[in-house]
């Protein structure tokens, strides 16, 4: 997993380098090296990445990417618990989808995020809701490796919420996410102790 998740940032490197003259191509190189660093729990360097899109010559022109680094921005902060700077995000995303032309996967990101953000400051039962509101959103428009993610969220806040009455609920969750690659969804729960407290139980490192 490790070794796809580098060759995968080798090759969007080269695509950066190869068409840097077109920001398009760039930029979503750039953001694609950003996910690749995510998944891999760098922060450090996903923040960076992020950053680098956001300098991009141009790509005040491009709303979706602007959108998407916004979403990404917001999640990194929330799963390492800096929560100011995730709300921050997440109010910059919100006003980023406004313009942006294809809205529906970004903003489908833009709520995990906020459901992530909201589950680590306690408020489990918000976090809860709002996935339930957009869920429709979430599954037509999230691809498998991106639903793992939160089908374990959302196991997560039930056992949370109401242990005993949604037991048969968070199985459900879990059934769902399997398979998946070992330490595929480690990045989620390395510094949010809790959940990694809960995967553990689950049989998710």
């Amino acid at each position: 997993c490790i070794r796809d998740s580098v060759d995968a940032a080798r090759a969007f490197e080269e695509t950066a380098r190869r068409y840097r003259g077109k920001v398009a191509f760039v930029s979503i190189a750039k953001f694609n090296i950003a996910s690749v660093l995510i998944r891999q729990g760098d922060f450090d360097g996903a923040i960076q990445a992020l950053r680098n899109v956001e300098r991009t010559p141009g790509l005040g022109y491009i709303a979706n990417v602007r959108l998407l680094t916004a979403a990404s921005l917001s999640l990194v902060y929330a799963l390492r618990g800096e929560l100011d700077l995730a709300q921050r995000w997440i109010d910059d995303g919100r006003r980023r989808l406004r313009k942006a032309s294809q809205r529906t996967a970004a903003a489908a990101e833009l709520r995990f995020s906020e459901s992530v953000l909201l589950a680590r400051r306690g408020r489990r039962e918000e976090a809860l809701e709002l996935l339930e509101r957009d869920w429709l959103n979430l599954e037509g428009t999230t691809t498998a490796a991106g639903m793992r993610r939160i089908w374990l969220l959302k196991a997560f806040l039930l056992a949370q919420v109401a242990p005993a009455r949604d037991q048969g609920a968070v199985e459900e969750q879990l059934a769902r996410l399997r398979p998946f690659r070992e330490g595929e969804l480690g990045y989620l729960f390395e510094e949010w102790p809790e959940l990694q407290a809960f995967a553990g139980s689950v049989g998710i490192s």
